[in-house]
């Protein structure tokens, strides 16, 4: 399972410690496969995905302050479900 850089901060905001777990195991079982050349990179890499991280939070904070949505359509593509008849 190829979870990516981003695997641990998508866990962060899970309340669930069991899922967070699995996705530790998952990551740290990633890096056992990776070459000696990719682990060199692996802080560069998380280090440019926590600043991406990062700047989506201040973006978001501003959009929050501003309008006081903090979950807009300009964020999140929620497709909307008619309700049952």
């Amino acid at each position: 399972m190829k979870l990516g850089v981003g695997a641990r901060e998508a866990a962060a905001g899970s309340t669930n410690c069991a899922a967070m777990a699995d996705l530790e195991d998952a990551y740290l079982s990633d890096l056992l496969s990776y070459s000696l050349e990719r682990l060199n990179k692996e802080p560069e890499l998380l280090k440019a995905d926590g600043e991406r991280v990062r700047r989506s939070m201040a973006v978001r904070l501003r959009h929050h302050c501003t309008t006081g949505d903090l979950f807009s359509s300009t964020f999140t593509r929620r497709s909307t479900v008619p309700p049952m008849s």
